[in-house]
């Protein structure tokens, strides 16, 4: 092989975007490795909320997942983008309310971020309209939709219903 042949070869092997594979998120919370032996990866926000050592999240294998949460007081607010492979995934959502005593005192709706171009952010497409995560028992609360990234990373805007919005946990589980 020549040496351009060799540059060019190598050049494309570097440039080629990584295969989609399966991210999970603990948002706000350490590295967790559940009971199936996947990674919840950590990932950080500017709204951490900690529920550690209050003993109010459900006791159950995924726990962990439950004692942070991103939360943020003053309305509407997005999760800093998550950096994946253009593709189709299943965006998977998982919440538990740990302060409210009963439905309806936390809501708030999901949708993709939509960039406005001047580092800010609108709702875009809806996910899921009107979530209330309190169940009794304070049971998790899992939900799914399918997505699309095209630019390389995704972001989560979280709208504000009633109360403060918050999110514990989420995945991106290729198709």
């Amino acid at each position: 092989m020549s040496f351009l042949a060799y540059h060019h070869a190598r050049r494309r092997a570097i440039v080629t975007r990584p295969t989609a594979r399966a991210r999970y998120f603990n948002i706000d919370g350490d590295n967790y490795t559940d009971a199936a032996g996947k990674l919840w990866e950590h990932y950080a926000t500017d709204y951490r909320l900690s529920y550690a050592g209050f003993g109010i999240y459900s006791p159950g294998p995924d726990a962990p997942l439950y004692e942070t949460a991103s939360s943020y007081g003053f309305g509407d607010f997005t999760i800093p983008p998550f950096l994946l492979p253009d593709g189709d995934y299943t965006l998977v959502l998982r919440g538990q309310e740990l302060f409210q005593s009963s439905a309806g005192g936390r809501v708030q709706s999901f949708a993709v971020g939509v960039s406005d171009g001047a580092g800010g952010y609108s709702a875009g497409q809806s996910l899921f309209d009107n979530v209330d995560w309190w169940r009794p028992g304070r049971v998790p609360v899992e939900l799914s939709a399918n997505i699309t990234v095209t630019d390389g990373q995704f972001v989560l805007y979280i709208k504000r219903v009633q109360d403060n919005p918050i999110i514990q946990a989420l995945a991106f589980i290729p198709r």
